[in-house]
């Protein structure tokens, strides 16, 4: 069973920029310190920044990148070298290794639309 309340805290390091260049859909690779106490998946998150809170998705895994990136709803700043903290609110979805650009794609959006509905509860 995943663990929701788990904090995290990490800096925005530059990634490969697939997520914004091939999919629309920019992200914050974050470098932490120390991983949140959750399952590889796709999760709802609060995250802070510069004193405000902006709900966003959170994609951590597979476990060989250990990849943390963040997906900041209405925000559209550089945030590079900056640092984020953020709480993980909800298990969303799987994380689901694909090889289509365009199914990934898809997932994402669809992913980030049912973390949209979330926060909307």
């Amino acid at each position: 069973m995943d663990k929701t309340g788990q904090h995290f805290s990490g800096v925005v390091v530059r990634g490969e920029g697939e997520a914004g260049a091939l999919y629309g859909i920019p992200t914050a690779n974050l470098h932490l310190s120390e991983f949140p106490d959750i399952e590889i998946g796709i999760y709802a998150a609060v995250v802070e920044h510069n004193g405000k809170k902006y709900n966003a998705s959170v994609c951590y895994g597979p476990e060989e990148d250990s990849k943390f990136e963040v997906h900041l709803f209405d925000f559209d700043e550089d945030i590079s070298g900056k640092e984020l903290n953020g709480e993980i609110v909800e298990k969303i979805s799987e994380f689901v290794e694909m090889y289509s650009v365009e199914r990934l794609r898809q997932k994402i959006l669809h992913d980030i639309e049912i973390i949209k509905e979330y926060f909307t509860k």
